[in-house]
């Protein structure tokens, strides 16, 4: 997603920028985009430097933390960038800075990568396909949204035989004594 700066005599300007599914050349880990990317920025100019200010968003799919099936999110953040041109006024002071992207000769101000930060910074710690997903068994690994199972009627475990037979033998010292 690249913003042309060539010819561009405002002080302040807003733009919207868009991407198709197909046309999104960046990948998140563990995020499906369902949808095209947009972005609304307002940008102002300051000399030769560029404030880049705005919003981003799509809608997406990951796996759901708790049945590993899909789950529809929707990732929106905010972006915040200083652009420039090396050597421009200012900039040796900026550069190294995280915010600030440096304007090649060809003034293509390149987007892909504050907006792909942007959206990292929204992806949800657990995304869930239902906040009421009874997710998988622990015992059987069914997908307890989908199918029934009678695990947890039989919840004996016999590492805590011992355990019980323990608690058996104090009930029943208690009811003789009491």
């Amino acid at each position: 997603m690249k913003i042309e700066l060539k010819g561009i005599t405002e002080s302040f300007w807003e733009v919207h920028l868009s991407a198709s599914r197909s046309e999104i050349s960046f990948k998140i880990e563990g995020v499906t985009f369902t949808d095209g990317i947009s972005a609304d920025l307002n940008m102002s100019r300051a000399d030769e430097m560029y404030i880049i200010s705005g919003s981003c968003g799509v809608n997406a799919k990951m796996d759901c933390v708790r049945c590993l099936e899909p789950a529809k999110v929707t990732l929106s953040g905010n972006i915040s960038v200083l652009a420039g041109q090396r050597g421009a006024g200012g900039m040796s002071q900026l550069e190294g800075e995280e915010d600030l992207i440096i304007i090649g000769d060809n003034e293509v101000l390149e987007m892909d990568d504050p907006i792909r930060q942007a959206l990292i910074s929204s992806i949800p710690m657990k995304p869930l396909c239902d906040e009421s997903c009874l997710g998988l068994c622990q015992h059987c690994g069914v997908n307890r949204n989908q199918f029934h199972c009678d695990c947890e009627s039989r919840r004996d475990d016999p590492r805590w035989e011992a355990l019980n037979d323990l608690k058996s033998r104090v009930a029943g010292a208690d009811e003789v004594s009491g």
